[in-house]
């Protein structure tokens, strides 16, 4: 994650107090057939798919969060805006540069304020750096145990030494978004946020170990999936 400049945002010091977790699932997932991801924004509803409920929208992404993330989501916001009442984002990023960051959740905060907003990562993805901001915009934020997430201290562009100035506008946007101070305190007290380097924890870790507030919600470790049996061509003959 890259950081462009420092912003004066009065962020108070972050306390080392625990913090009750309410992690009550909220609004149900579609389960989804399989299918290949390319770089970039896909949207699927009832239409497409007999999984998704009506009302129901998933915006998947899988890229960097970076130009023009937010001016697709924008230009997808404006399409199907007013004909649904949820919005499940899924993700799958490496993440990205923080100002864009912030600019995508711009976006998603006018999207909470007038549908149910759910973010997920699914089994085996993944959500580093910038991409845990833009996660922690759903009020219901499920993920799986085997996904990978990665924290470290905002960068200048093309350098891997954080900024302070950065760093800590990147945590007050993880407070800001509901992140548990203890754990923000943790990755602060060792080092983690001050030096090149890279933090990592799986789902399980995040919402078991760390309790980090990130994860609202894990999802079932164990994913069915319908039969698909081969067509059967009668003129094949064993050998």
């Amino acid at each position: 994650m890259t950081g462009r400049g420092p912003r004066h945002n009065g962020r108070r010091c972050l306390e080392c107090a625990a913090l009750v977790l309410g992690c009550t699932a909220v609004m149900a997932i579609p389960a989804l057939a399989e299918r290949s991801r390319g770089i970039g924004f896909e949207v699927l509803t009832a239409t497409e798919s007999k999984a998704i409920k009506p009302g129901v929208a998933v915006v998947r992404y899988k890229g960097q969060i970076a130009y023009p993330m937010a001016e697709n989501l924008a230009e997808i916001w404006s399409e199907i805006q007013g004909h649904h009442t949820q919005i499940v984002l899924d993700l799958d990023s490496a993440g990205g540069d923080l100002v864009h960051a912030e600019k995508v959740i711009a976006i998603l905060r006018g999207m909470a304020a007038e549908v149910a907003l759910t973010t997920v990562v699914e089994q085996g993805n993944r959500c580093l750096s910038a991409c845990v901001l833009v996660f922690m915009q759903g009020t219901d934020r499920a993920a799986g145990g085997a996904t990978a997430w990665m924290f470290h201290g905002a960068c200048p562009p093309f350098s891997n030494i954080p900024s302070a100035a950065a760093t800590r506008r990147y945590l007050s946007d993880l407070e800001a978004a509901g992140a548990a101070p203890q754990f923000l305190c943790t990755l602060q007290a060792s080092g983690y946020l001050d030096a090149p380097g890279r933090f990592w924890a799986s789902g399980y870790e995040l919402f078991h170990v760390y309790e980090a507030n990130v994860i609202t919600r894990l999802l079932e470790p164990w994913e069915p999936a319908a039969p698909n049996a081969l067509p059967i061509d009668q003129q094949i003959r064993s050998r």
